[in-house]
């Protein structure tokens, strides 16, 4: 009588940890929403300083880049460790129009990683 226990037991264990595992790879996900949309301006020679940051996602971000384009020279694009954020700061040398695409990814535990990508346009002025 015991043994039929465990052995039920057993089972129903099994099939709970498949139900969950099969739940967390079939999720929906639905896209990165990258905020702020747009970036505001800068100034030539003035300090910038603005955090883009992921929403929508299902596992911790990895990491973000510039996946096309490129920042204003005097900018640079930092991860923000520990948060679903990266930092674009520094002085802009140079006045302009920059297109540019920010890149996030996320890990990937139980499902697939994440990843998407947002078009940005930053005025220096």
């Amino acid at each position: 009588m015991k043994r039929s226990r465990i052995r039920i037991a057993l089972f129903a264990s099994l099939l709970c940890v498949a139900s969950v595992a099969c739940s967390l790879l079939t999720t929906p996900r639905g896209p990165l929403k990258f905020e702020p949309e747009k970036l505001p301006e800068a100034q030539a020679g003035a300090p910038y300083d603005v955090k883009i940051s992921i929403t929508g996602n299902v596992t911790p971000a990895g990491a973000f880049s510039i996946s096309e384009g490129s920042l204003p020279k005097g900018l640079a694009l930092d991860n923000v460790e520990g948060e679903h954020t990266a930092h674009i700061h520094g002085v802009p040398e140079e006045a302009g129009s920059f297109t540019f695409k920010v890149y996030a990814w996320c890990y990937g535990t139980n499902v697939n990683g994440q990843q998407g990508e947002q078009e940005y346009v930053l005025t220096v002025r």
